[in-house]
This record gives structure tokens, sequence and C-alpha cells, in this order.
């Protein structure tokens, strides 16, 4: 194994790249740059049998890279933070894989550019050549999120790294408004055809437990050297070898009948036997329910949302339930909890451009904590925050 090198660039040793295609009038909320790869020095290679000659020793540090965005040229440089290395490992099988996870938040040098969409570059990420023991493999993720009106509001949350043998991962969410959910993860030495690999969701509310799998990822061959959503591979990247060879990304959404809506809790199983497979990132995307309303009038109760200006006095008190930046979907929450019965206003804090939904202005402190004791029996509102 030796590295891909895709850019004709004299100043890189191993490039890649991969496609961003994202919906017109978009704003990137977060763009989170991983990369990962099995690193126990440079170069080895295989004598006979189960035994290989270390013939480059030396192992750089891996946290430096470079990332070229579809509005520049040049490549920029990247340091980032390990997140794991298993070379420090007490455990020898660990120390021996030398597998690392590294990790920068490129936020604002995705959000720079005009050009969001686009053919995004990574080179430069360390990985073991030639001949190594169980393989040697390599790969970036960019993880981005971003916001648009013309969509569906969503709760993502992710995890990052190492997970390997029998280990759990667990998210807890806001079930009781989902609709659809979708896991997605990226993972390190899932070779293909080598069995025994398996991801498995618990839903401990109904003690369900089911597989994932799809027409690609087998149930025992889960972690299977693709890049895949769903039953598709996913070919706008450069290479696009349907094998990777070691590298696993997957976005696969779980379906309404397998997660009732009131599940507000779930649990991803990785197993893996043959293939010591590496998770590196895992995330869920819940889609929220989302009441529609115009910006004036709450359409199924006529009821006029108002729009107040913070008061400047220390004599007044408020009863917070939410806090928004985007005016859109403060409307859709005073339109929510109107539905329960429970009448709100919302103002804007030009200060951090932020939308706070109120329930009541009260006169004195005593008044906000029994206006506070009377949110806490709505099980609409599970936080409140009380300002002056």
């Amino acid at each position: 194994m030796y590295y891909v090198d895709i850019d004709e660039n004299e100043d890189t040793f191993s490039s890649s790249s991969a496609n961003l295609i994202l919906p017109k009038n978009s704003q990137i909320a977060y763009a989170g740059l991983y990369w990962s790869a099995i690193y126990p020095y440079t170069l080895g290679e295989h004598k006979s049998g189960n035994k290989f000659k270390i013939l480059d020793k030396e192992r750089l540090s891996p946290e430096n890279i470079l990332l070229k965005i579809p509005s520049k040229d040049e490549y920029i440089p990247i340091q980032g933070s390990i997140l794991a290395d298993t070379y420090n490992s007490k455990n020898e099988l660990l120390k021996e894989k030398g597998g690392y996870l590294a990790y920068s938040d490129v936020t604002q040098i995705i959000k720079s550019q005009k050009q969001l969409s686009g053919t995004y570059f990574v080179a430069n990420v360390l990985a073991a050549n030639g001949e190594v023991y169980g393989g040697t493999c390599g790969g970036w993720v960019l993880v981005v999120v971003f916001e648009n009106e013309a969509h569906s509001v969503k709760k993502i949350i992710t995890q990052d790294g190492f997970v390997y043998g029998s280990t759990s991962i667990s998210y807890d969410f806001s079930g009781k408004e989902n609709e659809d959910i979708r896991v997605l993860g990226a993972a390190l030495e899932g070779d293909r055809n080598i069995a025994n690999d398996k991801m498995i969701a618990h839903l401990p509310q109904n003690n369900i437990s089911f597989p994932l799998k799809t027409d690609i990822r087998k149930e025992n061959d889960f972690f299977n050297s693709t890049i895949t959503k769903n039953n598709q591979h996913i070919e706008e990247r450069t290479p696009n070898s349907l094998n990777t060879l070691g590298f696993d990304l997957y976005d696969i959404d779980l379906s309404k009948e397998i997660i009732a809506k009131d599940v507000g809790f779930i649990t991803f199983k990785v197993i893996s036997v043959a293939d010591k497979a590496f998770q590196f990132f895992n995330a869920v995307c819940v889609e929220l329910t989302e009441t529609k309303a115009t910006e004036n009038e709450l359409t199924n109760n006529n009821i006029t949302i108002e729009q107040s200006l913070l008061q400047n006095t220390n004599q007044l008190f408020y009863n917070i339930v939410g806090v928004f930046k985007n005016k859109h979907y403060a409307i859709n929450f005073v339109n929510d909890l109107a539905k329960e019965k429970i009448i709100a206003k919302y103002w804007l804090d030009e200060q951090n451009n932020l939308y706070y939904i109120y329930t009541q202005q009260s006169q004195s402190e005593q008044e906000a904590e029994r206006e506070r004791n009377i949110l806490n029996e709505q099980k609409k509102i599970k936080n409140w925050i009380r300002i002056k």
C-alpha cells in the first residue's frame, strides 16, 4: 500500500478530493475536518507468514495537513488536535496498529468563501506505506452542518474518538418531536468479506435491538471498505473506487417503522471480531417537527405573535423558554406553545442577534418564580431560564 496523490503538486506526497454540493442560499453553521490512519511507522515489508520487517521506523507527528477549498488555488495549512493515538497505548495490539485520529474546526475557513459547493482537497495525511501486519489505510472526513430556510429543522449530535472491539455509543435526544433519524459514521480497518463486524441499534424504552444493514452493508459485514448513503455508493470523489481498502463512510436512514416517534434514546453497539475496525466518527441526525407560521399571525389559532423590546429596567423579570438565532424558528416555537395554551412573546437582542422567547413579564422575582413553577408542569417546556 502506498499513498494516493492526485493533485500533481510537487509539495504534496498524498492527496485526494471530494465534492460538496449544498442547496442554494445555504449558510455554514459548522465544519469539522477529521483525518485518521494506521501509522505505526513509515515503511514496512512482508517477509513470510506473519513476519513483517520495518524498513523505516520514523513516525512523524500527524496533526499537520493541507486543505484546499473551491475558491482557492493554493492549499491552506491546517494544524489539528490529536484526539486519539493507539501508538501510545499500553495495549501491545493497539500500539502495534498505531492508529491515530486528528481533528480541526474549519468552520471559519469554509464560511469565508463565496463558493461553498465544489471540490475540496486534503493532502499530506500520514499513514504507513508498504506492507504492515493487519494492513494499512487512511482517509479524511469533512463534516458540514448547514442552515437553509427551505429545509426542515434537524437536531444533529456528533461523537468522535476511537471505538473498537465491542463498544456502545449512546444518544439522548428529544424523541417526541422526531420524524426521521439518520445515523452517520466513519471507520478504519473494515476489510471487505471478513465477517463478524456489526453495528447493532438498541432502543432501551422498548427493549428492541436490530442490526444496521443495507444492500451494500451486510448484517455480518457492516464495515466493508465502502463509502455509501443507504443503498448507493457515493462516487463524487477522487479516487472513487468502490473498494476503499479499509476506509468506511456510511449514512443510513432508520425507517419510521423501526424508530417510533416517542424514541428519545438510542444506543449503537460496534462489534468487530475479525476486522478489529476502528470507528472514529459517529452522528445522529434527527428531523424535528416544524409548524409552519407566518411572521405576523398564528394561522391555526388566530393569535397575533408579538415582538417586544427588552425593557431598559432592572425592575422586570422574565421567564425565558427558548432562544433562537433565526426569527423563523422563533415564531414556529411560539406557535407550538400556543397549541399547548401557553401564550408567549419574543424579543430580539440586537447585541447578540438572538431571539428570546418569554411567557411573562413579572414585576417581582416572587411572581416570576410562581410562573416558573407553572411552566415546570408543562411537558412542552423541559428547561427554563429566568433573566432580569
